[in-house]
């Protein structure tokens, strides 16, 4: 059976990398989907990018190949992960040394907090323009 899977990652390589290796990883993941990496020697890096329909077990295999890929040679640093499946909703995860995604966590609960403020502040301002007692709505929330 066929669903629609869409992800994209971009994992910082390390610098001492071996290439050859990196390589044969690569051409694992273009073996389960083609034309799904995309990797940027400039910026030391290679972003996994794809959408369209495949088997559950080539998603699930894809996700676990980003996975790998991010602990064999990245960075140290975390990797965030977004996966959608038909229609559900995005799924964004973490993957990577522990600390480096708690940090990541962080800052992400830093800006999500930040982005909700603005826009509770928003709604705000466009209810107290309204007479009080109005049937009002609001933009909508996410």
């Amino acid at each position: 059976m066929s669903i629609w899977f869409s992800i994209h990652a971009n994992v910082k390589l390390r610098p001492d990398a071996d290439a050859e290796k990196l390589a044969a990883a690569l051409a694992a993941i273009e073996e389960l989907v083609p034309e799904s990496t995309y990797p940027d020697p400039d910026r030391g890096s290679v972003t996994i990018e794809t959408s369209h329909d495949m088997s559950h077990d080539t998603s699930e295999r894809l996700a676990a190949a980003v996975k790998d890929l991010a602990r064999t040679f990245g960075d140290g640093q975390a990797v965030e992960v977004e996966t959608k499946y038909e229609d559900d909703d995005r799924l964004s995860f973490f993957v990577g040394p522990q600390a480096a995604v708690v940090a990541a966590l962080q800052a992400d609960a830093a800006g999500r907090s930040r982005a909700i403020a603005q826009r509770l502040a928003a709604e705000l301002t466009k209810l107290a323009e309204q007479p009080a007692g109005a049937f009002v709505e609001t933009e909508g929330w996410w």
